[in-house]
């Protein structure tokens, strides 16, 4: 990297995350987080997310020196993160597909959002309301399509990249395909499945806060999607349907802002869900897929994952019935927070009796093979084409 962009890089970010107050950023602003004070490490580390991050902190710079009211304000921030989230979906494709690019465009936008005031005086309540705004829009959450002429719809949730303490440049590869699948139409039985997808978070206090819920609970109240699919990324060679979902919190990492929680493998707690733990049963068991699924085993094999983890034991889960009064520690994809997304998922579809199919896949581990994601992406598009299609098809 050229000496005068690198220099111009790091005042861009030294300005942005260590919120050097101008004369805008004086009126209360709201204090940086652990997750934004990562963006100076990245962008030297990783300098392909600047002109994004640029792009996205001078939209949001420009909307909040004009608007005259909060009305406005929020139309217009919620505008941006639209843009942004559009902007990744139609141009992190296969074979560049990167979910990095939005994960810390969007930490930008927030210090953004949390340290310029506009021409009129508001609060911090008012600051974390724009936030919520933002994050909404910047992972797709609003941009679910409501168009009753699509007969069959999949939703895909994925998540951001996790443990960047331990290495600044993790992506999350169900992401990647998650920006890639977007808005594209799968070609089934001579009709077509529309994929919508969204990013959550890894933090922990957004589940406690009811996020899966409030995301889904209009799809399967409505069955107005066909099938949902949870998408995260696998430690094996291998693409893995994880079969059950457990209850508790096990793992003792850290979320994106480096909260943990108090629960490990030999003392697994329960989330909470507003103001009390969640409740459920110890595990609940995804739909029944295909069973051609299991056939492609071309370029990766893909497994029927039925491991669960008990206080007492591990164990391959052939049925519910067979668990008795067992307490749950990890799902068939462990005990972190795709596992619980999962769980939510299928809990909600439990209260709501729901018909939406509900599946989570583990992708193959490509850690030092990038250069395979597109077929990783090829396979992924065969297998939910065929999540789709009746056995007997």
């Amino acid at each position: 990297m050229p000496l005068q962009h690198s220099l111009h890089l790091t005042c861009f970010y030294i300005t942005l995350v260590l919120c050097i107050p101008p004369a805008w950023a004086q009126v209360q602003p709201l204090s940086v987080d652990v997750e934004e004070r990562r963006l100076l490490k990245a962008a030297t580390l990783l300098p392909r997310i600047t002109p994004s991050a640029k792009a996205t902190t001078e939209a949001l710079g420009q909307t909040i020196a004009s608007v005259e009211n909060f009305s406005a304000l929020k139309s217009g921030i919620t505008s941006v993160g639209s843009q942004l989230w559009n902007h990744a979906t139609s141009t992190q494709t296969y074979p560049t597909a990167d979910d990095r690019t939005l994960y810390w465009s969007r930490l930008a936008g927030q210090v953004v959002i949390k340290q310029k005031t506009p021409p009129f005086s508001i609060t911090p309540e008012q600051r974390r309301e724009l936030l919520a705004l933002f994050e909404l829009a910047s992972r797709g959450m609003l941009e679910i399509t409501a168009n009753k002429e699509i007969l069959a719809r999949a939703l895909i949730i994925s998540f951001d990249p996790l443990f960047l303490d331990a290495d600044i440049k993790h992506s999350n590869h169900s992401a990647a395909a998650a920006l890639h699948l977007d808005g594209k139409r799968l070609s089934v039985n001579e009709a077509f499945l529309h994929m919508e997808a969204v990013i959550v978070p890894n933090r922990f206090r957004d589940f406690n806060n009811s996020l899966i819920e409030n995301l889904l609970t209009p799809f399967l109240e409505q069955n107005s999607i066909h099938t949902l699919i949870i998408l995260s990324q696998g430690s094996d060679k291998a693409f893995s349907f994880a079969r059950f979902a457990g209850k508790n919190r096990s793992s003792a990492l850290p979320d994106n802002t480096n909260a943990v929680t108090t629960a490990k493998p030999t003392y697994p707690i329960a989330p909470r869900l507003l103001n009390a733990a969640l409740s459920g049963p110890e595990f609940l068991e995804c739909s029944q897929p295909n069973q051609t699924l299991f056939k492609l085993d071309s370029p990766w094999p893909v497994r029927d994952n039925r491991a669960i983890r008990t206080l007492t034991e591990s164990k391959q889960l052939d049925s519910l019935q067979d668990l008795g009064a067992a307490i749950s520690v990890s799902g068939s994809s462990g005990g972190h927070l795709p596992n619980e997304t999962t769980y939510r998922a299928l809990r909600l579809k439990e209260q709501l009796n729901s018909r939406v199919n509900i599946f989570h896949i583990q992708l193959p581990h490509l850690s030092g093979e990038e250069e395979k994601a597109p077929a990783v992406i090829t396979q992924l598009e065969e297998i939910i084409k065929r999540l789709v299609t009746p056995a007997d098809s």
